[in-house]
């Protein structure tokens, strides 16, 4: 969530929280610290505020993803249901891999469509969202 209401340290405390779940995945998935998400799993960026946007494709680098984060600033609105719907085209249908969604938020939906259709969708495929 980059919406207007993440400004100063929600958003700071924000990019914290995701770059410290990005470590322990990437612990979680080799055992190691080598800067690389292992074992065949991806990590991708979607950041929303008025509209959602993919700041990285589904990628291994944890640099990469590290520096996505930080480069979010805060203002807008906040569409759950874009953020859901962007998240969701990134994953790879033909993967085996458990598909995932961690949603950092603060707020309620304040523009766009309802999200619980889209989060229920989402579920009904086996995305698991947390």
């Amino acid at each position: 969530d980059r919406s207007g209401s993440m400004t100063g340290t929600p958003l700071a405390n924000m990019k914290t929280g995701a770059k410290t779940f990005i470590d322990i995945i990437e612990e979680a998935t080799d055992g190691v610290k080598d800067g690389q998400i292992g074992s065949g799993s991806h990590i991708g960026i979607v950041s929303f505020a008025d509209t959602a946007m993919d700041n990285t494709q589904m990628i291994t680098s944890v640099d990469t993803l590290k520096n996505a984060v930080d480069a979010l600033a805060a203002g807008g609105n906040t569409n759950h249901a874009d953020a859901f719907t962007k998240a969701i085209q990134l994953f790879d249908p033909s993967s085996s891999n458990a598909k995932v969604i961690v949603m950092f938020t603060d707020g309620n939906t304040t523009t766009g469509a309802p999200p619980a259709p889209v989060a229920a969708a989402a579920k009904a495929q086996g995305i698991i969202i947390y």
